[in-house]
């Protein structure tokens, strides 16, 4: 029976071993999906910055034409000045054409503004498209690490499957039976150790007769309360041992 106890223990261990890869299969989709968002924000800021470029080169066109048209109006309104016949009509062709004028210079610091702005935007631009090239570099070199991780979890989770198989096989049927009814129920462990006159499972003090009875070896043994199956830590150690030697 001392065994078949340390057997128990064993194939929890690797039930836990078998637990702990499945887990950590599951998180490692989370950790492409973390590069992926950082992959699709950059996309999205490099979007951004490309619609604010063209709006500007949009502006800057019609500010431009805008510019023109004044150019143009200046130009007529001065060779129209040779044309007035009275003074009045002269001194109110030169309150137009300043007019004029100062449009044109509020049209040309506009443009000035806007083409400052389209110049600082286009290096935003760039850096945008170099933040996109090494996010995009970043997803790739995931995807290969998680893929290559996956690949080693499914080989480890092979190798911990054919252990449990070669060690549940020397297990008695109706021990086996109780420890995977007892792990579905508890759903953490099924078997633990008695230390300090308590069970490990549940915490409560065993009664002194059951523990006497455990450290004999010779049965399996239950907790009172949680109905979990007990061992001897020492027994257990010993155990190991000898199989390893």
């Amino acid at each position: 029976m001392k065994e078949q106890l340390g057997y128990l223990v064993e194939i929890q261990d690797i039930d836990k071993a078998i637990c702990e890869l499945k887990e950590k299969k599951c998180r490692l989709p989370e950790m492409i999906e973390e590069a992926r968002r950082s992959f699709d924000t950059a996309k999205a800021n490099l979007e951004t910055a490309k619609t604010e470029l063209d709006e500007l080169t949009k502006k800057r066109r019609e500010k431009e034409r805008e510019l023109d048209v004044h150019e143009e109006k200046i130009a007529k309104l001065k060779g129209r000045l040779n044309e007035v016949k009275t003074n009045k009509e002269y001194q109110a062709h030169l309150i137009e054409i300043e007019s004029s004028s100062q449009e044109k210079g509020r049209i040309e610091e506009e443009l000035l503004t806007i083409m400052e702005t389209l110049d600082s935007r286009k290096g935003d631009l760039k850096e945008e498209e170099k933040l996109i090239s090494e996010e995009e570099k970043k997803l790739d070199v995931e995807i290969t690490r998680v893929d290559r991780e996956i690949e080693k979890i499914g080989d480890g989770l092979k190798e911990l499957g054919s252990v449990y198989q070669a060690i549940s096989s020397k297990i008695e049927e109706s021990l086996l039976n109780d420890y995977l009814h007892l792990k579905a129920i508890r759903k953490d462990i099924a078997v633990v150790p008695i230390q300090n006159g308590a069970c490990l499972g549940c915490l409560l003090q065993l009664p002194p007769q059951l523990i006497a009875e455990a450290k004999k070896n010779d049965k399996i043994m239950t907790c009172s309360y949680c109905h979990r199956i007990l061992y001897w830590p020492p027994h257990y150690v010993e155990t190991r041992k000898g199989a390893a030697n």
